[in-house]
């Protein structure tokens, strides 16, 4: 993060509203921060003056004139800072037959033919819907801890958090 600056673009592969959980990097080590910025955090470090402090406690989702972007408090006082989000990704688009699907092929198929066989009302559509479900569940299944692993990183051990199967890791700087 920039010195000064208030707002940012969020990373176009994630999705805003499924954003999980954020942290802040500073002094090399991240932080941990909550989404929601409010009258009582603007009494603090008065973002509307330019008040400048570190590191950056806050972020919430704020409407600029021209675009959706994220908004630190308090606003920083130095360029030694970057934040990463981790949450579900946006799934790509399917338009062109040269796309890549981010879901399983099988899964996306079934359920597709199920949708169709229940808007004919064909005896069996609910039998699709299971296969596409019990598919659903295998994928799922797949993407799921199999325990409480730890990584190490220097001296420290720290939990594998792999409760979604999609995540994004975003650091931004400019």
């Amino acid at each position: 993060m920039n010195a000064s600056e208030q707002y940012y673009d969020f990373p176009t592969s994630l999705n805003l509203e499924r954003v999980e959980e954020a942290h802040v990097w500073y002094g090399m080590l991240p932080r941990a921060i909550d989404r929601g910025i409010g009258m009582a955090e603007y009494a603090v470090y008065n973002s509307g003056i330019g008040v400048t402090s570190e590191p950056v406690q806050r972020w919430d989702v704020r409407w600029t004139g021209t675009r959706e972007q994220f908004e630190v408090w308090p606003i920083p006082a130095s360029n030694t800072q970057s934040i990463q989000f981790t949450g579900i990704r946006n799934l790509r688009p399917l338009i062109a037959d040269s796309d890549v699907a981010d879901l399983d092929d099988l899964m996306i198929v079934l359920t597709v033919a199920a949708e169709i066989l229940a808007a004919q009302e064909n005896a069996n559509a609910q039998a699709v819907a299971s296969l596409a479900q019990e598919r659903f569940k295998r994928m799922k299944g797949r993407s799921q801890s199999g325990g409480n692993r730890m990584r190490r990183m220097g001296m420290r051990a720290y939990p594998i958090d792999q409760r979604f199967p999609i995540t994004v890791h975003t650091r931004v700087t400019k």
